[in-house]
């Protein structure tokens, strides 16, 4: 776990939002730790906005722009993988020594 876990109170005193992201929200959840006050992949006015950017060298892009294409295909297909098939990607990445959060369960 990153920092959200890490995060103690002191006796007596309550620890108000602290910001989580995959895969502490996963485990947060399973340790029924805290409540989701809001939820950036659901909630408005955040949901209309993307979480990530692609970012390209100008010159590289300009040069090689068949492989700038494939990048961007590779890193859509990959995301497209994860909300088709999740228990697929979860297997592959614990077989492939990414998360071991599942094996622990």
């Amino acid at each position: 776990m990153q920092s959200a876990i890490r995060i103690r109170a002191k006796p007596g005193h309550t620890i108000c939002p602290t910001i989580a992201f995959p895969p502490e929200t996963q485990e947060l959840r399973a340790r029924k730790i805290g409540n989701v006050i809001a939820n950036s992949a659901q909630d408005r006015p955040w949901s209309n906005y993307f979480c990530c950017v692609v970012a390209g060298n100008m010159q590289f892009v300009r040069k090689y722009p068949a492989a700038t294409k494939r990048v961007l295909r590779a890193i859509l297909k990959a995301t497209g993988l994860c909300v088709s098939e999740p228990r697929r990607v979860a297997q592959l990445m614990i077989e492939q020594g990414y998360s071991d959060y599942w094996i622990r369960r």
